[in-house]
């Protein structure tokens, strides 16, 4: 069984980082090894969210998993409470040379900085850069990570311009999530030299804990042994079906992504 190393934050309530990862990565059968980054009383696009500072028993866990020389077929990294933490997983990516390593660079969205993030925090991100495999920004991120104005102005043009700077960058394959292009939501897929895109149909809502199930889908279909296209297009668009099936019904979206309809989907998919 593949041993995947999950770094995110890890809320009490709502479906967002850990709590979908844990449970979608296991569904489709690996071994997932959480590191809790920061806890939170409730996501952050809730108000009065309480978040609990963890940043030594982090470093504590970090250096034993070094001392212990654990091991790990892939990590994926998500939240980091600040930028201090970048610098200590550092030593964890360079023990794990052989892990698939991926970096969703949690910072930024619909033009602006998340409460507590900013420039210096995106570039520091930058320093992860030579241990990954692949980068999973949006299409604020990957402004931010390459140093532009965060702006909600973007044409396939200037994609394709931070595609070629964070390949530049991070010389890895990069996709860029996101993109509302006519009444379609786009992905912009960077694979071995080829710039492609994949989409569904753009659904006018927001559901929290979207992008973590959107690297957590990627990573378990890639482990799987399929391309990086044909993740993307698993992952969009079982987001897409899970989502458009709440829709005009009960359910609080506010709460997240839904475990139990997807979960069940992934079971049979990953027989």
């Amino acid at each position: 069984m593949k041993k995947i190393l999950v770094i995110n934050d890890l809320a009490s309530i709502g479906h967002t980082s850990l709590n979908v990862n844990i449970p979608i990565l296991s569904a489709c059968g690996y071994d997932v090894i959480p590191l809790v980054t920061t806890t939170l009383s409730r996501h952050t696009a809730y108000k009065n969210a309480l978040r609990v500072d963890i940043n030594d028993s982090f470093e504590r866990i970090i250096n034993n998993f070094i001392e212990n020389n654990d091991t790990f077929n892939c990590i994926l990294i998500g939240y980091l409470a600040n930028a201090n933490q970048i610098d200590l997983i550092i030593p964890l990516l360079k023990n794990n040379p052989h892990a698939y390593v991926v970096l969703d660079p949690v910072c930024a969205d619909n033009g602006k900085f998340y409460q507590g993030m900013n420039q210096d925090y995106a570039l520091q991100l930058r320093k992860l850069f030579p241990y990954i495999n692949l980068l999973l920004p949006n299409v604020t991120e990957s402004l931010a990570l390459t140093n532009h104005p965060l702006s909600t102005k973007y044409s396939l043009d200037s994609i394709v311009l931070s595609i070629n700077e964070l390949n530049q960058l991070a010389k890895t394959d990069i996709v860029i999530s996101g993109l509302v292009v006519k009444k379609q939501i786009q992905c912009a897929i960077y694979e071995q030299g080829t710039i492609s895109t994949c989409h569904t149909s753009y659904i006018n809502a927001y559901v929290p804990g979207t992008g973590d199930a959107f690297a957590s889908l990627i990573v378990a279909k890639l482990l799987s042994g399929h391309s990086l296209n044909e993740s993307v297009a698993y992952a969009m668009q079982l987001i897409y079906d899970t989502i458009i099936n709440l829709i005009n019904t009960q359910y609080d979206l506010m709460q997240g992504i839904p475990m139990p309809q997807l979960l069940k989907q992934l079971v049979n998919d990953f027989k």
